[in-house]
């Protein structure tokens, strides 16, 4: 059969007299609308969050304040007891609230790497690596992340560890919300990463691995900014 007799086959089959040779008009551009309308929903979308996360195996640590963000960053580095720790450059964690001054006293006992200032080899041997994120997503338990200049992917995606730091009004309760704010952006990022748990791999016979391709543990430092 050739390509014309089947198109005209299954245009019978659709009711349709004659093969279409315009393309239909596309009546909706970007997210639908019922995925972009869930703002004001921040506490369920607090707890949405930490359930699907949890459920994908990431742990979660709700802050209420910076100083209690400090403390569990200083507590969980102890716990994990790295040689050497990875992070976005100092300045992009500002926006969280804490000085860069602050985060090197978190990091004082450890053999820092601070992206833009050491090289890509040395980052690949980091026991854990530090970020914040552009944003998250509810209800898939998802970190949302932008590269930059002082934002290097190879941080979130080379140590064994990934601990995110992020503020409760960055969580958006669906996909689309997040689809909608990148849609206006006049110039993306070199990359957008959407994470979604420690990295998991399975192959042909699908025996699941994890931290082959990327780390096998993330932890979620949450600052409740939100009243």
């Amino acid at each position: 059969m050739n390509k014309n007799d089947f198109l005209q086959n299954i245009s019978r089959r659709l009711g349709r007299e004659t093969v279409p040779t315009v393309a239909p008009e596309r009546i909706i551009e970007g997210a639908p609308e019922f995925w972009t309308s869930a703002r004001g929903m921040s506490e369920m979308s607090l707890s949405l969050f930490c359930e699907s996360l949890t459920a994908l195996g990431g742990e979660v640590q709700v802050c209420e304040s910076l100083e209690e963000v400090q403390n569990t960053l200083q507590n969980l580095l102890q716990k994990l007891a790295p040689k050497r720790v990875a992070t976005w450059e100092l300045d992009e964690f500002t926006d969280l609230g804490l000085s860069a001054e602050q985060w090197r006293e978190v990091l004082k006992p450890y053999e820092t790497l601070e992206w833009g200032r050491c090289t890509l080899d040395e980052l690949s041997r980091a026991d854990v690596g530090i970020t914040g994120c552009a944003c998250a997503i509810a209800d898939t338990g998802t970190l949302v992340m932008m590269a930059g200049p002082g934002r290097g992917r190879s941080v979130s995606l080379l140590p064994t560890v990934h601990i995110a730091i992020i503020r409760q009004s960055q969580i958006r309760h669906r996909m689309g919300e997040v689809m909608a704010e990148l849609s206006p952006l006049g110039q993306m990022p070199s990359a957008v990463h959407f994470i979604s748990g420690p990295s998991r791999s399975s192959d042909i016979e699908n025996d699941q691995s994890i931290g082959v391709h990327g780390p096998a543990a993330l932890y979620v430092l949450i600052h409740r900014d939100v009243l």
